[in-house]
């Protein structure tokens, strides 16, 4: 698209205004729908936007094929966030929280640092296998190309973080969902304690 340094970044601020909504949105649906589903919502809706990027021309604009995809996709991941850093992070004594906010900040950034890794490559090897020839056109359609396999791959990412929420039983969500309702967690009785084995 041609676009300075300076344009580019301003195109990229939808992305942080979409992750700021979709983390709010969540911090309210919590409390309605539970964590595990805002989680499965947001991770849903952040592979849609990816993927709607596979449809990406050559030649498209900014406004028609580029804006609305990426901001779907930075809400989706936004509202994924949240709910899955009270999950990592919920549960564990008061001297572990600060132990496992780090563990958590740290699977983070090595997630990131080895997706853009993989991601990267994949869009480099899937370009280079579409190149014919050294015509401008069909280097960037090349390009293109290998963006597709990129979006495409990472679609694929956030659909299969789905199932894993959906491993997750009611009564290991269900301390974080009173809270967000604003109810007390709900604490075994003295007489529900399990017998002993004999």
């Amino acid at each position: 698209m041609h676009y300075s340094a300076l344009r580019a970044g301003f195109a990229f601020l939808p992305v942080f205004g979409g992750s700021v909504a979709g983390a709010v949105a969540a911090q309210q649906l919590v409390a309605r729908i539970g964590i595990r589903a805002v989680s499965v919502l947001g991770l849903a809706t952040g592979a849609a936007g990816m993927l709607l990027l596979i449809a990406l021309p050559a030649d498209g604009s900014y406004t028609a094929s580029l804006l609305g995809q990426i901001t779907l996709a930075s809400i989706g991941v936004g509202m994924a966030t949240m709910p899955l850093t009270q999950l990592a992070t919920s549960g564990l004594p008061e001297e572990l929280s600060g132990l496992a906010s780090g563990v958590n900040n740290m699977a983070q950034n090595i997630g990131r640092s080895l997706g853009l890794a993989v991601l990267t490559s994949v869009e480099v090897s899937w370009a280079s296998r579409s190149l014919h020839g050294t015509a401008p056109a069909g280097i960037l359609s090349a390009q293109v190309s290998g963006l597709h396999a990129a979006f495409l791959g990472s679609g694929i990412l956030l659909l299969a973080g789905i199932p894993v929420i959906g491993v997750l039983r009611r009564r290991d969500t269900a301390a974080i969902d009173d809270q967000a309702r604003g109810r007390k967690p709900k604490r075994p009785a003295p007489g529900d304690a399990a017998p002993a084995r004999g």
